[in-house]
């Protein structure tokens, strides 16, 4: 679809013939909204996919919601503090967790699996918790 970066390919996997039947993101937009829409977005290095999802909606003229994101880095950092790096990586190896680094299914388990450790290191059992104790962290679309 019109580029693919060559680095990109190697980082992900992901060709330009794996992708040329999906559907494109204005033909899934509102499906994804709807998932996501009220909830709270967890993503690893959460500015960069933000971006990303601002890039797309400018590019096909949609609205943003206000949704409420956070970047499982900033919960890491307030989670276990002074670890040497806060990569996806390092922390899965951190936690003892195995996965395909680079895949997008993999890297989402693995960001919900250490946020969910890094709300259990902070006692936090209620979305109004994490939003306080992370307000500061808190972005909106």
């Amino acid at each position: 679809y019109p580029y693919f970066n060559p680095y990109n390919i190697a980082v992900h996997g992901i060709t330009p013939k794996d992708v040329q039947d999906a559907p494109t993101f204005d033909e899934i937009w509102h499906e994804a909204e709807a998932l996501m829409y009220g909830n709270l977005m967890i993503a690893h290095n959460a500015g960069f996919d933000a971006g990303v999802l601002r890039s797309c909606l400018d590019h096909y003229g949609f609205f943003k919601p206000k949704m409420n994101y956070l970047c499982s880095i900033s919960i890491a950092k307030k989670s276990w503090k002074g670890l040497p790096k806060y990569g996806l990586k390092s922390l899965a190896e951190q936690h003892n967790i195995q996965f395909n680094h680079h895949r997008a299914g993999a890297d989402a388990e693995v960001c919900a699996k250490i946020s969910l450790l890094g709300f259990n290191q902070m006692m936090l059992t209620r979305n109004d918790e994490v939003q306080e104790v992370m307000k500061k962290n808190l972005k909106i679309l």
